[in-house]
């Protein structure tokens, strides 16, 4: 038995997506929102809830990645962002679905006006959300990462040319007693950036992993003193 070729292809999948638009038609802030490992967007809507009362376009972008959380329990299934067996694993699958990401937003931005675009990541929400806002830095404002970690590792010249990266608006909640994902890591790098003159702030919540009202609170709270606004009822 003789092989005659070996090699690699692409394939495409489909992805949900939902855009919700609060307030009146015009021109408004996007909001990104990145589910945590193992959930969906629907899961992600129920979580920000209180976040839909602000004047905005909120988008949700489902993971790619099928996971079988329970063998149990069959129609159970959650999504993941990326997979991280090895590094070029990692980096080639946050690739690849940073550039489905930016199709979704190109789609989107000629349908509705657009006047910032925020990202908001959750657990590894957060960690998409600070690699696609550090390579497509020409489009994103405001960074907002809830119980994940910026990996400035990655992005070291880009953090040190500060004239790069030194519009976005960067904040991350840590909860800190989180188990999952260490709040003084996460401190480091943001002080790491806050060293190069960007503009990060750390916040630290009581609290473990979970994204909770005081985190829904204290976000809100930010992206109002940045200029944005309720929906007038």
């Amino acid at each position: 038995m003789d092989t005659l070729i070996a090699g690699k292809s692409t394939f495409k999948l489909q992805v949900p997506y939902k855009l919700i638009r609060s307030g009146e038609q015009g021109k408004k802030p996007l909001i990104v929102y990145f589910h945590g490992y193992g959930e969906d967007i629907t899961e992600m809507e129920e979580k920000i809830e209180p976040l839909l009362s602000l004047d905005a376009y909120h988008l949700f972008i489902q993971g790619p990645y099928a996971l079988q959380l329970n063998p149990k329990e069959k129609n159970r299934k959650g999504f993941s962002y990326y997979q991280y067996d090895s590094e070029d694993t990692y980096i080639n699958s946050i690739e690849f679905t940073s550039e489905f990401i930016q199709e979704i937003i190109d789609h989107i931005i000629p349908i509705v006006e657009v006047s910032r675009i925020t990202l908001v990541g959750y657990s590894m929400g957060a960690y998409l959300a600070g690699y696609w806002a550090f390579t497509r830095w020409k489009h994103a404002n405001d960074l907002l990462m809830i119980n994940g970690r910026l990996k400035t590792e990655w992005f070291k010249s880009k953090i040190e040319d500060q004239d790069v990266l030194n519009h976005i608006q960067i904040v991350a909640f840590n909860g800190n007693s989180d188990t999952i994902v260490d709040p003084e890591t996460q401190r480091e790098m943001i002080n790491y950036c806050k060293e190069h003159k960007l503009n990060a702030q750390y916040h630290e919540l009581n609290g473990g992993h979970e994204l909770t009202n005081e985190h829904l609170i204290q976000i809100k709270d930010w992206l109002l003193s940045l200029g944005y606004r309720n929906v007038v009822i």
